[in-house]
C-alpha cells in the first residue's frame, strides 16, 4: 500500500518528464519496496547466523565446492532474478550515459 501510494505520488511529481520515466517510476517504486520487504524486513533471526566480511566469499566457496555450494548457488542466482527487473528498467530513467548511471543505481541497491 504504502509503495502503491509512493508511485502516485512521484506520478504527479513527475508530470513535467515523459511518459516511459512516469510508468518506469510507477513499476520501480513498489517492486524495490517488496525487494526489501521481502530480503529485510520479513528475514527471521537464525540461530546459526553469522557474519563473513569477505568481498565475493560465496562464489569462492561454489567455485572451490564448499559445504554449501548448491545453497550458495541457488542464492546466488535468484539474487540476479531479483533484481533483473531494475536493470533492465533502469536504462529509461536516464537520457544520457546510460550504462553508467544504471551500473551505479544497481551497485547502490545492491550496497544497501
Amino acid at each position: 500500500m504504502i509503495a502503491l501510494f509512493s508511485a502516485s505520488v512521484l506520478w504527479v511529481v513527475l508530470r513535467r518528464t515523459n511518459i516511459t520515466k512516469r510508468v518506469v517510476f510507477t513499476i520501480l517504486i513498489p517492486y524495490l519496496f517488496l525487494v526489501v520487504a521481502s530480503t529485510i524486513i520479513t528475514r527471521r533471526v537464525r540461530d546459526d547466523a553469522h557474519v563473513i566480511l569477505k568481498p565475493f566469499w560465496t562464489i569462492q566457496t561454489i567455485l572451490t565446492g564448499g559445504q554449501q555450494k548448491a545453497w550458495l548457488l541457488k542464492e546466488v542466482i535468484l539474487n540476479i532474478l531479483m533484481l533483473l527487473p531494475v536493470g533492465l528498467l533502469a536504462p529509461a530513467l536516464f537520457e544520457k550515459r546510460k550504462l553508467g548511471k544504471t551500473m551505479l543505481l544497481g551497485c547502490g541497491i545492491s550496497a544497501s
